[in-house]
C-alpha cells in the first residue's frame, strides 16, 4: 500500500497514482469496518461518455486560438461532418442516373442490398456497372445527409462546448503534477507508439486491399473501409451473361466477405483505442498541470 505522493515519486501519472492511493485507502477502510469502525462511503468519480460537439463557446475558441469567424467555420464543418458520417435517421435507397441500379444503405451507411432491373444492360454497359453502383451509393448517402439535416433542424441548438468538453474531465488530475521529465517520457513513448501503430494499420489496410481486390475477380469483389463502400470490381464478361438476380446474389456474397475480412484485425483496433485513451489522458494531465502552475 502507498500514498498518492509515494506513487507520484515513482513516476506514476497523477490519475493512476490517485486511483491506486484511493484503492489502498478503500482497502484500509474495509479492514477498519470489519473491526467495527464505520466510515462514510468514498466518492468515486465516473467520467461521462465522450459526446460529439458542434459549437464552441467564445471563451473556448479564444483558449484554443480561434478567431470568432474561424470558430464559426470550424463549428459548421463539425456539424456537416457529424451529419454526413454519424448514424443516419434511417436506411435509404439510392439510384444511379439511369435508374437501372439501386443500392439500399443502412443507418451506418453500409450497403445492404443491390437491386438491378432485368434490362439493365440496355442503359449500363457491363464495364460501367461498378461506376453505376457507386453512383447509386452516392445518391443514397445524399438522401441520408438531407434526412439528417432535416432532423437536426428540428433539434434545439447544441450547447457550446467548453475546453473541458473538448479534452474531458480534469478531476483526476487535481493534485500536484508529477515531475516534468516523467511526463515528457510518457509523451515521447506515446508518440513512438502512435508512429508504430500508424505503420501497422497502413500495412494491414494494404494487405486487405491487395488480398481482397483481385484485378479480375471471378464474379464480384467488394471492399469496405469501416462502414463505407470503397471498392467494387465486377468481371464484365461474366456480368454480361449473368441474370440480374445472379448478380445481386453475388454482390451480397461479396459484401459479406468484405465484412468478414474487416473482422481480421481486432488486436490493432484495440491497440488504437487504448492509445487514443492514453493520449487523451496525457492531454488532460498537461492542461491540468498548466492550470495548477498558473494558480501558484
Amino acid at each position: 500500500m502507498g500514498t498518492y505522493d509515494e506513487y507520484l515519486s515513482q513516476g506514476v501519472d497523477p490519475a493512476t497514482a490517485r486511483a491506486w492511493a484511493d484503492a489502498d485507502a478503500a482497502d484500509t477502510d474495509a479492514v477498519d469496518e470489519a473491526a467495527g469502525q464505520s466510515h462514510e462511503p468514498r466518492h468515486r468519480f465516473v467520467a461521462p461518455p465522450l459526446q460529439a460537439f458542434t459549437a464552441l463557446s467564445p471563451e473556448t475558441a479564444a483558449e484554443i486560438g480561434l478567431a470568432p469567424a474561424a470558430a464559426a467555420a470550424f463549428a459548421d464543418t463539425l456539424q456537416d461532418l457529424r451529419l454526413r458520417t454519424g448514424p443516419a435517421p434511417g436506411p435509404a435507397i439510392g439510384r444511379d442516373t439511369t435508374g437501372m441500379v439501386a443500392l439500399t444503405v443502412d443507418e451506418m451507411h453500409t450497403p445492404l442490398r443491390l437491386d438491378l432491373r432485368n434490362d439493365w444492360t440496355d442503359a449500363v454497359p457491363a464495364q460501367a456497372l461498378p461506376t453505376a453502383i457507386f453512383g447509386a451509393y452516392r445518391a443514397a448517402l445524399d438522401i441520408q445527409y438531407q434526412q439528417a439535416r432535416q432532423a437536426a433542424s428540428d433539434e434545439p441548438p447544441p450547447k457550446p462546448a467548453t475546453l473541458q468538453d473538448l479534452v474531458g474531465p480534469l478531476d483526476d488530475y487535481r493534485d500536484p503534477p508529477r515531475p516534468l521529465a516523467r511526463f515528457r517520457e510518457d509523451v515521447y513513448a506515446a508518440c513512438d507508439q502512435a508512429n508504430r501503430l500508424s505503420t501497422a494499420l497502413a500495412s494491414a489496410a494494404a494487405a486487405r486491399k491487395a488480398g481482397g481486390a483481385p484485378a479480375e475477380p471471378r464474379t464480384i469483389a467488394v471492399q469496405l473501409d469501416g462502414a463505407w463502400l470503397v471498392g467494387c470490381q465486377i468481371n464484365a464478361e461474366w456480368a454480361e451473361q449473368a441474370a440480374a438476380a445472379r448478380i445481386m446474389n453475388e454482390f451480397a456474397v461479396a459484401l459479406q466477405q468484405a465484412k468478414d475480412n474487416q473482422a481480421g484485425g481486432p488486436a490493432l483496433e484495440a491497440e488504437k483505442q487504448a492509445l487514443l485513451a492514453q493520449l487523451s489522458n496525457l492531454t488532460r494531465e498537461g492542461i491540468a498541470a498548466l492550470q495548477y502552475l498558473g494558480e501558484r
